[in-house]
């Protein structure tokens, strides 16, 4: 198993010395419009343009996050990507906030009709995120399915590979507690090779290939 995480690190590294403009520029994108809505949203009262605005800017930081997956998916089995292709996936908007939406609609109706500890809370969304969307943006992605197929795809993957995905949230955690000394730069690069390295394990579990 070391050495598996140890050959997915180091083709990480290889993938984004290649192409490291076009993996950076999704990540600064999106960090540059989150900013300015996390930071729009303590302005009270906020007018209706600049509501529509953040929302905007919001599904725009979206859909560069699904184009990000297909450049850098493109990248690791050695396509050639552009800058344009970031922003060719903003037709799979709506799979791909669907089922985030139908998600937070089953924490809400939790909270607001049963009396639930924030600890349970907590356990519950993370129970369903992993068991159901952990997955689903490559599922959709990658290798495009359907919603429906892409949920249930996702519970296979999850269950019955659980021992890698808990230790790749392990290896997420210590590569962005690591790169965080860097700050802003330290953010972007964490991304990138979070992602790339997600990918490469995606690939190979969904491919049914034994990872030793």
């Amino acid at each position: 198993m070391i050495e598996y995480w140890k050959r997915n690190i180091l083709n990480c590294w290889n993938v984004f010395s290649r192409n490291y403009i076009l993996l950076i520029t999704p990540c600064i994108l999106s960090l540059i419009m989150l900013f300015y809505v996390s930071v729009s949203i303590n302005d009270t009262p906020m007018p209706m343009p600049k509501i529509i605005l953040m929302i905007a800017l919001s599904l725009i930081s979206i859909g560069i996050h699904i184009g990000s997956i297909s450049v850098t998916y493109r990248a690791i089995i050695g396509e050639k990507i552009t800058f344009k292709d970031i922003f060719q996936q903003f037709d799979k908007l709506h799979l791909i906030l669907i089922p985030n939406i139908g998600l937070f609609a089953i924490l809400f109706i939790l909270v607001t009709n049963f009396s639930i500890s924030s600890y349970l809370l907590i356990l519950i969304t993370g129970a369903l995120y992993f068991s159901f969307l952990y997955f689903y943006d490559y599922l959709i992605i990658i290798e495009k399915l359907t919603i429906k197929e892409a949920i249930m795809k996702n519970y296979y993957l999850v269950s019955n590979n659980l021992a890698l995905v808990l230790q790749f949230v392990l290896i997420s955690f210590l590569i962005g507690f690591c790169l965080s000394i860097f700050q802003i730069i330290g953010s972007v690069l964490a991304m990138c090779f979070i992602r790339i390295i997600g990918i490469n394990l995606f690939l190979a579990i969904s491919k049914s290939i034994k990872v030793e």
